[in-house]
């Protein structure tokens, strides 16, 4: 259930951070790498330990994970980017709609990151919470904002398949030729986690993005086809 290793967390760090103990126990029991680190050295541990998530600290000890420190020093924007986690992000992974409202009718920022630059959008789309999705859609969040490793949240819902919540972020504006710093689309991102149905759903969305992208002689031309190209070997 992990993720490709070169994006900035899995989901069990983001089970771990957000103190979600019932998602960690199933990532667990399906094998989820608990040595996996993100791009600063960080495991899912030292996201639990950093949010004070004493549960989710004993389950992690128990499966024998260990806290890493990072391999390389965290630079300003890293630091600035991890900071401890706000109840937006939890209500938001978690699906709890009424929260998310209470909490920007309060100020909270729609747009406001957790680490690695991930918003309350991405982790609704991320848990496939349908719901709050929308309402946060509805609130203004950035509907393709990205992470620092350029992960979108139309990446997050193809990766995961949550097929209803790829055809919510593409009705509201979301760009299927946006690439990760690794190159890599939604479509490359739906294909090699196995959800045909969501490749064809990008595909035929990123066929109108180029179509339409064409008329005005923008680059995301060459990005579609490109990935269309990349992804023609293993077309389900």
């Amino acid at each position: 259930m992990n993720l490709e290793e070169n994006r900035v967390v899995t989901p069990l760090m983001a089970a771990a951070f957000v103190g979600d103990t019932e998602a960690l126990k199933a990532l667990l029991v399906s094998g989820a790498d608990i040595h996996a680190t993100d791009r600063i050295g960080w495991t899912a541990l030292t996201y639990a330990m950093l949010q004070e998530q004493a549960e989710i600290v004993r389950l992690l000890l128990e499966a024998e994970a260990v806290n890493r420190v990072p391999v390389d020093p965290p630079r300003e924007a890293d630091l600035k980017a991890i900071h401890p986690c706000t109840e937006m992000m939890k209500a938001a992974w978690c699906g709890d709609t009424a929260a998310v409202t209470t909490l920007l009718n309060d100020g909270t920022d729609v747009n406001s990151k957790a680490a690695g630059g991930i918003t309350a959008l991405m982790f609704a789309a991320w848990s496939g919470r349908l719901a709050t999705v929308h309402a946060l859609l509805a609130r203004g969040a950035e509907i393709n904002a990205q992470t620092v490793a350029g992960s979108t949240p139309l990446m997050f819902a193809a990766a995961t398949g949550h097929a209803a919540i790829v055809q919510a972020l593409l009705d509201g504006g979301a760009r299927v030729s946006t690439e990760a710093r690794n190159g890599n689309t939604a479509i490359m991102d739906a294909a090699s986690e196995g959800h045909p149905d969501i490749v064809r759903l990008l595909r035929q969305a990123g066929e109108k993005e180029a179509y339409a992208a064409s008329s005005a002689g923008h680059p995301a031309v060459e990005v579609c086809v490109t990935t269309h190209s990349r992804i023609a070997k293993n077309k389900p």
